[in-house]
């Protein structure tokens, strides 16, 4: 899961880095998560750019041998701030995208930066719109993972499109076939046509025993003189059928080529996406596997706070949702509920109702707007709850965080 200063809530009531500066600017690429590195490199960027890039930065491709190796090999190098690469690719996609970033950053809410996303996904014009928008100090977090599943679904969608592409090229091959074998075998009988008839005025011309009357028969002339009138203009009909025959065969074979290109474009759009999903998957993993090892290893709360809550509601407002499960197991195993308010990014009304429902609030310190944190403190004050800062959104604080809502 991202760390929270690599994402901008709303406003600036909402998210106190925008009123220290540090989100008043366009985020970096090595300041995104990982799994945005593999999306951008391989939705934004060609591959001939990506070995241009590589090649500038004096890395060593000498064991680079395909498309894959050097996608892995820029991956890698631009979450790192000192990398000289990761550099030379964000200056790349903001003049490559230049454009589109200045649209963009006339988008001040994340409503206008949503139909932005929405519209450029409707037209298919997406490269620009997601480097623009994975950057944009405006956009949120649910915005941004929206758009990386969008641009993963493509995958799917690629290749049903290019099954019945496939399915076209074949039609156009047997077309093509069939026309050429036509043209042949009526090329091959006028021919033959041709030379029979030629044959036929060859032997009326010297025929030995033919009579100077026989010669000087009109009708006999004009009969042949009709019959090789006719040959021509056969012949001549043939010509123009196969010139006609040519160009639909051009026509033919140069959509066919051009949908070969279309697949090639698409198989490397599906690998792309493939590796991204792969890479996707694995930081979920490894995410998962972190979260599992960080639970076993809080420490248990003493005995004597190891009590029931009796049913007591626990309110954690801000923190990372991804966490919240475990919380609520923490919770619900000491007999108590828990309610989770993002402390930011919800709408402000539900933190008020949340708030009347708890019988104790936790907050994180390293991940909750100020105004979240001081409505719950001017409620809590109030209403005479318990109010538990944590130092961090962390599950060992959480439990800590616990034992004394359970002291109080």
């Amino acid at each position: 899961m991202l760390h929270t200063n690599e994402w901008c809530c709303p406003s600036a009531r909402e998210n106190p880095l925008l009123e220290v500066g540090i989100a008043n600017s366009r985020k970096k690429i090595w300041d995104l998560g990982k799994h945005f590195h593999c999306s951008i490199v391989g939705t934004c960027l060609h591959p001939f750019e990506l070995k241009k890039l590589a090649t500038k930065s004096r890395l060593n491709l000498a064991d680079v041998h395909c498309d894959y190796h050097l996608h892995q090999l820029v991956v890698a190098q631009v979450g790192q701030r000192k990398s000289r690469l990761a550099k030379l690719v964000q200056n790349h996609l903001d003049k490559k995208y230049k454009a589109t970033l200045h649209v963009t950053s006339e988008l001040t809410s994340a409503v206008d930066l949503q139909q932005y996303w929405a519209d450029a996904h409707q037209r298919s014009d997406i490269h620009a719109a997601y480097w623009a928008l994975v950057t944009h100090p405006m956009a949120s977090q649910k915005l941004c993972e929206k758009a990386y599943g969008q641009i993963h679904m493509l995958s799917h969608l690629s290749g049903e499109n290019r099954r019945g592409q496939e399915q076209k090229i074949a039609h156009l091959k047997k077309q093509y076939s069939l026309m050429e074998e036509k043209y042949r075998a009526s090329l091959l009988k006028n021919r033959e046509r041709i030379k029979e008839k030629n044959r036929e005025l060859e032997r009326i011309r010297t025929r030995p025993e033919q009579t100077a009357s026989e010669r000087s028969d009109p009708s006999a002339n004009l009969r042949l003189r009709i019959e090789a009138e006719n040959l021509t203009a056969k012949l001549s009909m043939e010509r123009l059928k196969r010139e006609r025959v040519e160009d639909e065969l051009h026509v033919a074979l140069s959509a066919a080529e051009r949908l070969r290109d279309q697949l090639a474009e698409r198989d490397a759009l599906i690998e792309t996406l493939r590796k991204q999903a792969e890479s996707a998957a694995g930081l979920l993993a490894v995410a998962d596997a972190d979260d599992a090892d960080a639970l076993d290893s809080v420490v248990p709360l003493d005995q004597d706070q190891e009590v029931d809550l009796v049913g007591r509601c626990i309110l954690y407002v801000g923190g990372r949702s991804r966490q919240c499960s475990r919380f609520r197991q923490m919770v619900a195993k000491r007999n108590g509920k828990f309610l989770h308010h993002d402390g930011g990014l919800e709408d402000t009304n539900r933190l008020d109702s949340v708030l009347a429902r708890a019988d104790a609030v936790m907050c994180p310190l390293d991940c909750i707007s100020h105004n979240a944190m001081n409505k719950a403190k001017k409620y809590c004050k109030n209403a005479g709850k318990p109010l538990i800062m944590l130092e961090k959104s962390s599950l060992s604080a959480f439990s800590n965080g616990l034992g004394k809502v359970l002291n109080q």
